[in-house]
């Protein structure tokens, strides 16, 4: 009896042991929580920088925004829009600009639709997909070449 008692207790000594032991090979969940984190490794935060937007909207309506964001879209597809919320407010931000030079040329345009809008310091991509072009200063030889 006191052999038996032996056996069962080594029996179920040896299984905790092996119940330990992480799984090797198929589809383990620590294969599963690798490979999740590789790919938040190969899809990083785009890049940011300090520059400029133009906010045409702040407020607590949050369908407001998305309508005023769509609006913003649809009439200047060439510049991103940004639904961003704050608790409590809700604001649309236009555009992706380094200087406030070309912020204030989007302000210009957006001011007759949406007479709030003012330009504000933000982060802004790097580099964007949809920005536009920011004017280039002519350079010293190409104001020599031109006629008066």
């Amino acid at each position: 009896m006191k052999q038996l008692l032996m056996m069962i207790l080594g029996w179920l000594l040896a299984l905790s042991v092996m119940a330990q032991q992480p799984a090797s090979g198929g589809d383990s969940s620590g294969a599963k929580r690798d490979s999740v984190r590789s790919e938040q490794r190969v899809h990083p935060k785009p890049a940011t920088v300090s520059g400029f937007r133009v906010q045409v909207y702040s407020g607590n309506n949050r369908a407001q925004a998305i309508q005023i964001r769509t609006e913003v879209l649809e009439k200047y597809p060439e510049y991103a829009a940004y639904l961003i919320y704050k608790q409590p407010t809700f604001r649309v931000r236009v555009g992706d600009f380094r200087s406030r030079a070309a912020a204030q040329e989007l302000l210009r345009e957006l001011k007759p639709l949406y007479p709030v809008s003012f330009i504000v310091p933000d982060e802004v991509l790097e580099n964007p997909v949809l920005a536009p072009k920011e004017p280039v200063e002519p350079l010293d030889d190409e104001a020599d070449r031109r006629d008066p």
